[in-house]
């Protein structure tokens, strides 16, 4: 049978292409990708102090969970394929778990086709090679990445996995169907219809989304939006990033500064302003800015790369570390010795 490749679902590669397309190659489907910020700022001059003021330095022992309230569903959005992201959401799961308090259930994921959740459910032991397990889930789809460690991981949590996502994307024009405003809305509400059922099975259910920033903004038609509207509290949590000083070191605040360039890493020019650009900081968004950025609260990551600020010691190590690892799995799972290092060097200045 013929193999589609998902990375954020068949987004991936789509979201970072978009990312860094040149000016006027941008199209109306990424508008909520990196547009909020900044429309605001065109806006509203009297953004930058308030936004500045409700930012603050993350740092590496940080307790998410403090964040999130009593909403019942926490969206956890982000830019696809930044293991720096990745990490961190595994950490948000595992404080998450690891609080009885928190009555943390489910987690929902674009990442498992409603379908195929019948072949999940069956595997017995899941802490296998990530592209036996993609295998053993739906033979159509290739994903040896971040989402089935996240996967994982829930599952070794205690938490419920459920896929939301649609057999759709997997057909002949699937991945330029799903980027469509038709193929968003529709996909987003099969993904509500999936949690609203959890919800009925279980009132008392709470639940974490693993999905990108394309569905999880607060924008007409989003999850996150089509959750509120049935009275779902919810809560948004949008990660950022920075460019790479290594992959992308035209990116520079100066290089931003001329008009001409488009609006990618918007959160990245902002910060250059302040001299935080680098820096990885937590914005809890003022209330009067939520529904105009999508989110509740914005992590910032001003370099995605960790290995860039390495000793040449530290990174010798750490290769010696994943030598007994499959690379990705390594780099992401949050247990993972070089992942601890990896993680720890993401907070050093």
């Amino acid at each position: 049978m013929k193999k589609f490749f998902i990375t954020l679902v068949l987004l991936v590669g789509a979201v970072c292409q978009a990312a860094a397309a040149p000016a006027g190659g941008e199209t109306l489907e990424y508008k909520y990708f990196f547009f909020p910020l900044a429309h605001l700022w065109e806006q509203d001059p009297q953004m930058q102090p308030a936004l500045l003021a409700a930012t603050r330095p993350l740092t590496e022992d940080f307790d998410y969970t403090s964040l999130f309230g009593d909403a019942q569903v926490i969206l956890l959005g982000e830019i696809h394929d930044k293991e720096v992201i990745s990490r961190e959401i595994n950490v948000i799961l595992k404080q998450s778990a690891g609080k009885p308090s928190m009555g943390i259930t489910h987690l929902a994921t674009e990442f498992l086709l409603q379908s195929a959740q019948p072949n999940f459910d069956k595997i017995k032991n899941k802490n296998i090679y990530l592209d036996r397990l993609s295998q053993a889930i739906d033979d159509r789809v290739v994903a040896y990445n971040s989402s089935l460690l996240t996967m994982q991981m829930a599952e070794n949590l205690g938490l419920k996995v459920v896929g939301l996502d649609v057999d759709k994307i997997l057909t002949p024009g699937g991945t330029a169907w799903a980027l469509s405003p038709e193929g968003l809305k529709t996909r987003n509400q099969a993904w509500l219809k999936k949690i609203m059922e959890v919800i009925k099975q279980n009132p008392r259910a709470r639940v974490v989304v693993h999905c990108g920033a394309l569905h999880s903004q607060y924008v007409a038609n989003s999850l996150s939006t089509l959750l509120k509207r049935k009275g779902i509290k919810t809560h948004v949590v949008l990660f950022e990033v920075g460019p790479d000083p290594k992959a992308d070191k035209h990116m520079t605040c100066q290089f931003f500064r001329s008009l001409n360039t488009p609006p990618v890493y918007v959160w990245y020019r902002f910060f250059c302003l302040f001299g935080k650009e680098r820096d990885n900081l937590l914005i809890q968004v003022p209330p009067q800015y939520i529904d105009v950025l999508g989110a509740d609260i914005v992590v910032y990551f001003g370099n995605p790369n960790p290995m860039s600020k390495m000793t040449p010691q530290a990174k010798a190590d750490v290769f010696k570390d994943m030598q007994h690892f499959p690379q990705t799995a390594c780099h992401l799972h949050p247990d993972s010795v070089a992942c601890q290092k990896l993680r720890h060097w993401s907070f050093v200045k």
